[in-house]
């Protein structure tokens, strides 16, 4: 729960966040939750969009176990709906991750109308990002996302008293 922040003087108030695969996401103002029990009602959800693709190196080849993240902008439309929920507010920020399979793909999922960002990160390789336009129920194909290898670091991490830290 948080204070209100424009909801109705005084008030209290928490969001709820309902994801469920293959819908948008949906956040429910629950004013009054802070008084006692509270009963959310009716949640409907609505088909999700999706990003897909595939990450690959400069040769086409699959890179596996890439990470990616993608964030909707905070300028997607929130709060249309017919029905008295809520679209994700500007208080819920979600982060949708995946991990690029063997053949280089990913798909993620839950996103609602609007435009999004992806970043892309491999070992061994340069950092991406693309932005992207998501249409309610569909599958937006980012087709394939190339990665370039990266120069490489060395160096040794330590605490304070100089001695090694695996894994740094």
């Amino acid at each position: 729960p948080t204070k209100n922040q424009g909801f109705g003087e005084g008030e209290d108030f928490a969001w709820l966040l309902v994801e469920a695969e293959g819908f948008a996401a949906r956040s429910h103002l629950c004013s009054g939750l802070l008084e006692g029990d509270y009963d959310a009602g009716k949640i409907v959800l609505e088909p999700g969009g999706s990003l897909v693709g595939r990450i690959v190196d400069e040769r086409g080849q699959p890179l596996a176990g890439a990470r990616l993240h993608a964030r909707q902008d905070r300028c997607a439309p929130r709060y249309v709906s017919t029905t008295d929920d809520w679209h994700i507010s500007e208080q819920i920020d979600p982060i949708v991750s995946d991990i690029s399979n063997d053949e280089g793909r990913f798909e993620l999922g839950g996103f609602w109308l609007g435009t999004g960002k992806l970043w892309i990160r491999a070992v061994d390789h340069l950092s991406a990002s693309r932005d992207a336009e998501i249409e309610i129920g569909a599958r937006r194909d980012l087709g394939d996302i190339v990665l370039s290898s990266g120069g490489s670091l060395t160096g040794v991490v330590v605490v304070e008293a100089g001695m090694p830290v695996a894994g740094g």
